[in-house]
């Protein structure tokens, strides 16, 4: 196994001198021919291998051995463009080549060597690696192991495989370059990054050994600047936190590559990367409650893994000396939530100390995507919940651009309030599902749902034919309670008459939260709010529900109105496919008539499940419906709450 390269051969000079990326870039000067130098520059192999014996590389590293071992084995169909990800997701075989050319970086064992040559040769016999996920996953996978391995190869392999990385992204990159597909305009698509990923290890990887690839490397850094200039400042992935991560995982790696080889500072000027970790963090559970499946308020599509998230905070961590990054790294890994990658591995940064946020206030407001979440505090078993209503791309990119940017995995569902207290669920995410408003905790107007709905991925084309979007419009945080309000007007189909949506929010600590709905319209509208509960509620009036799982228990009350039609349900979940997948407890509620103005009072209290229930806070509303008191009686708080204007909370 070498490790260094030779100078500058004559014939790498010369297509170097014409194939020119900006003339400035490291690839074109001190690393031209240098191999290996995808992510190993400032992280070399000597230096990690020099740590195995100490923790806690020396842990880490006996998992990725197992996990090695076991790639090792890995039957493969017979074909593998074509096969279904429920026989055998072929995208993994990027990540295998990864995974196995560290291990042999690392140990030097012919075995890993060995499997390295299979994988890729099974790899260059697939004469099409299209132009999505595959491609992106295999070549950089592919790239990474040329580059890591370039001098085991002789010299024909090595120009074989050359060749092949070349043209299956030649593929790609016409394609892009045509101006006819979308994905190139995804700048906050996973799908565009994923792609991305592996357009620009390939130009790290091939340029100066063939003529014609600086054009991957222009085109890379170009749309890596477009994916910097559309993120918002508040560190949210407009597609959630699963698929957000997927989009991450390799957003990080490629503006990594960018800096290091094609000289771009995408880590000190995109302001998105160093409010990540902090807008992750905001978002958790309660870290005590953190299950393998289970660690994150969800406002996207999720199925309970998340992707890479422990990779992209060390990656952070790395470039941009994030503290907190490599904080909450650490404690994913602590708890069992998630292993560190291979390229974790490689990239973690020891002189970058842990930072954790926990001295902060309970609050957090992400202002772009209008998410706000309110804890009781951050004792790691504390109540918390979470709020949200603002535009499927957030605000700074629905300013900048009328093209669609995010892909498909947003919900319908701006106005929504998950409850998370007492260790358990109390109003929870749907999951992975069709996009309906239906299955969400918001509500529906006359049965009809929000803008992005009744499709298999979020179609925000109304949004963007008007550019106006739901807003979070007001915030507070108090040492007692919170306070939220959204502007949920622009999220409704214009065809209801629509005229003022508000959902206010008011958090009294520990444990309640009061929601007020005040609707205006034109027309006589219904209104159906809409509570999915962690566990099945029953009636115990004709105003009130109440329930209780395994370590907590709720009781829902409504105060106004005071006649209405309320009922329960199992709701079946439809997968975003469209098959039924399983159920969750509805609790239904809707005033019994239409009107044109409605004005609808909710309280939510949390206890513990086997806990004496807590006094019922008291609600008064004035004779108009203008204002709305809320008196929480053992703490003597009163808040008081402008249901149907602009105007602040006034305590007291």
């Amino acid at each position: 196994m070498t490790t260094h390269s030779p100078p500058v051969s004559p014939a790498t000079a010369a297509i170097a001198a014409v194939d020119i990326i900006t003339s400035a870039t490291p690839l074109e000067g001190p690393l031209l021919g240098v191999h290996p130098r995808l992510l190993c520059i400032r992280h070399p192999f000597e230096r990690l291998r020099e740590r195995l014996g100490v923790e806690p590389w020396k842990s880490v590293f006996e998992s990725l051995k197992r996990d090695g071992e076991s790639l090792l084995t890995v039957s493969l169909p017979q074909s593998l463009v074509g096969t279904p990800p429920s026989v055998f997701d072929v995208r993994q075989l990027g990540g295998h080549l990864i995974s196995l050319s560290l291990l042999y970086r690392l140990t030097g064992e012919p075995k890993y060597r060995a499997r390295i040559g299979y994988l890729m040769q099974r790899l260059t016999d697939e004469k099409d690696w299209g132009d999505s996920l595959i491609y992106g996953h295999w070549a950089q996978g592919f790239s990474i192991a040329l580059d890591w391995l370039w001098h085991d190869f002789d010299e024909a392999a090595r120009r074989s495989h050359i060749e092949t990385l070349y043209h299956r992204t030649r593929h790609v990159f016409d394609l892009w370059a045509s101006y006819r597909a979308g994905d190139p305009f995804g700048y906050t698509w996973n799908i565009a990054s994923v792609v991305l990923g592996g357009m620009t290890a390939t130009a790290a990887c091939l340029y100066g050994e063939r003529p014609d690839v600086a054009p991957f490397a222009n085109l890379a850094w170009e749309k890596m600047r477009c994916q910097s200039l559309a993120l918002g400042p508040d560190g949210v992935s407009p597609e959630g936190i699963m698929y957000g991560g997927y989009y991450a995982a390799y957003l990080t790696v490629n503006f990594l590559l960018a800096e290091e080889l094609f000289g771009f500072d995408f880590y000190g000027t995109t302001p998105w990367l160093s409010r990540y970790a902090r807008s992750l963090h905001a978002q958790s559970l309660p870290r005590a409650s953190w299950k393998v499946d289970d660690a994150f308020f969800m406002q996207g599509d999720a199925h309970g893994n998340v992707f890479g998230l422990e990779s992209v905070l060390r990656v952070i961590a790395s470039a941009a000396q994030d503290g907190t990054a490599q904080w909450l790294a650490d404690e994913l890994l602590k708890s069992g939530h998630i292993g560190m990658g291979p390229l974790s591995f490689l990239l973690y940064d020891p002189e970058v100390k842990a930072v954790a946020p926990l001295d902060s206030p309970p609050f957090d407001l992400m202002e772009d995507h209008g998410i706000v979440v309110m804890r009781s505090d951050w004792s790691g078993s504390e109540s918390a919940c979470a709020f949200k209503c603002g535009p499927n791309v957030g605000h700074h990119a629905a300013r900048l651009y009328g093209h669609p940017l995010g892909g498909g995995h947003m919900q319908p569902n701006n106005g929504e309030v998950q409850i998370f207290a007492q260790g358990e669920w109390i109003l929870t995410h749907p999951g992975y599902v069709y996009k309906e408003t239906a299955f969400h905790n918001t509500l529906l107007l006359n049965g009809v749902g929000q803008y992005g709905e009744k499709s298999e991925w979020f179609e925000d084309l109304p949004y963007r034919q008007r550019r106006r979007y739901p807003f979070l419009e007001h915030t507070e945080h108090h040492a007692g309670w919170d306070y939220a309000v959204a502007d949920l007007t622009l999220a409704y189909p214009e065809e209801l008459g629509l005229r003022h949506l508000r959902r206010h929010l008011l958090y009294i600590r520990p444990d309640t939260w009061v929601m007020v709905d005040a609707l205006e319209s034109n027309a006589p509208l219904l209104p159906t709010l809409l509570f999915h509960t962690g566990f099945p509620v029953h009636s115990e009036g004709p105003l009130a529900f109440s329930g209780s799982g395994q370590k907590a228990g709720c009781r829902i009350r409504f105060h106004l109105p005071t006649v209405i039609t309320a009922t329960t349900e199992d709701q079946t979940r439809i997968h975003t496919g469209g098959q039924a997948e399983g159920t969750m407890p509805l609790l239904r509620m809707s005033p019994i008539t239409p009107a044109t103005r409605h004005l609808c009072i909710t309280s939510v209290q949390a206890f513990g499940a086997t806990a004496d229930r807590p006094d019922e806070i008291q609600v008064e509303v004035s004779d108009a419906q203008d204002s709305v008191c809320i008196r929480e009686i053992k703490s003597r708080l009163a808040v008081t709450i402008y249901p149907f204007r602009k105007a602040a909370p006034v305590a007291g």
